[in-house]
């Protein structure tokens, strides 16, 4: 499994790399694993991460991790010999395999699949598989069906950063820099407006995404996201980053150290502490 992940893991900074080198984007977001993949595999010369968004949603952990109903399976523990779904090289498995491991077993006490997500819930709702793992707001739509329920959550809320990056040739032109922090201000502010207006935001994306008012509340609720890091929670994203790195060098899947510090761009922090201020 490890050398099959470290292939992908190869491909996907490889796909990132092309993208951002064609000036397809200039601006993405994502989480901490697939940027630790570029850099690891491909250095931190082309993306940056210019934002990162703390979760202060009323979530009870990183990801839910989801059986059926009738399923005999009631603790992380119980797992052990059972087959579970998570989405490859992602935040999931990286939790999932460290709540494992702080339980003193760890990648081999289950027998995974890699399934998208759809499938996974195909999977897991036919009895092809046991478990499967899943992010918000994908977990808490799930959660509402009476065919599913919540065997625990992995990782805590301090695992989840909505991380906005962007590559190294946007940052350098004037114009796409100005632009990008304008669009990070923009989005700051956003988020404000969010945690302080839950039930109109949550209407809002009960019509974009075309899902149930009332799930959409309970996403809003869990989702909660803050922008504007200071030194101290900036450090504690790195910290977050490095852990993550050192679990995937253990399991051979990068290969020598990261250098964190290189990933992060803070000059934009200060607006973002503005703009969540309300300036």
């Amino acid at each position: 499994m490890d050398a099959v992940l470290a292939d992908d893991v190869r491909g996907y900074g490889r796909a990132i790399r092309a993208r951002l080198g064609a000036e397809g984007i200039d601006l993405g977001n994502g989480g901490s694993t697939g940027i630790l993949f570029e850099a690891a595999n491909n250095g931190t010369d082309a993306i940056q991460v210019v934002a990162a968004g703390r979760s202060e949603g009323r979530n009870q952990g990183g990801a839910a991790i989801i059986v059926r109903r009738d399923s005999p399976l009631r603790t992380l523990a119980d797992l052990k010999g059972w087959r579970v779904s998570v989405m490859r090289g992602t935040g999931t498995q990286y939790i999932l395999e460290r709540d494992l491991e702080k339980l003193g077993g760890g990648q081999k006490d289950v027998a995974w699949s890699f399934l998208p997500n759809d499938l996974a819930l195909a999977a897991v709702t036919a009895g092809h598989i046991d478990a499967l793992g899943i992010w918000e707001p994908q977990a808490s739509a799930l959660l509402q069906r009476p065919d599913l329920r919540l065997l625990t959550w992995v990782g805590s809320n301090g695992d989840s950063y909505d991380l906005q990056f962007a590559s190294r040739k946007a940052l350098t032109d004037p114009l796409k820099r100005a632009a990008i922090a304008d669009f990070l201000q923009r989005l700051a502010r956003s988020t404000v407006w969010a945690s302080a207006h839950p039930a109109q935001f949550a209407q809002a994306i009960s019509r974009s995404a075309g899902i149930q008012p009332e799930i959409a509340q309970i996403i809003v609720a869990k989702t909660a996201t803050r922008y504007g890091l200071s030194p101290a929670e900036q450090a504690q994203v790195r910290a977050k980053f490095s852990a993550e790195a050192d679990f995937w060098h253990r399991r051979g899947v990068i290969h020598g150290p990261v250098a964190i510090d290189k990933i992060f761009d803070p000059a934009f922090e200060p607006q973002l502490i503005a703009a969540t201020a309300g300036h």
